[in-house]
């Protein structure tokens, strides 16, 4: 029977425990920014004051610090006369 070495699981471990713990959802205020947002889809809008806004989260994004794991997948407003 071998014997499992914990010293090289513990750095393993505690590297992903603080990974997990500073994964953060992205902040949504609303605006599009394609730094954080993917755009799916359109939504056309007759009101100038709503283009390049998020009508719709439809998945949320995450990051860990500055690097983003997943952009938020949102549904964006286009003005159209």
């Amino acid at each position: 029977m071998s014997v499992l070495d914990l010293s090289l699981i513990i750095p393993c471990y505690n590297e992903g425990q603080r990974l997990q713990n500073n994964v953060k959802q992205i902040d949504n205020n609303g605006i599009f920014n394609p730094e954080f947002h993917q755009s799916i889809d359109v939504i056309l809008t007759q009101d100038k004051k709503d283009d390049g806004r998020i009508a719709k989260i439809i998945k949320k994004g995450y990051k860990i610090e500055n690097k983003i794991i997943r952009p938020t997948q949102v549904k964006v407003y286009k003005y159209k006369k």
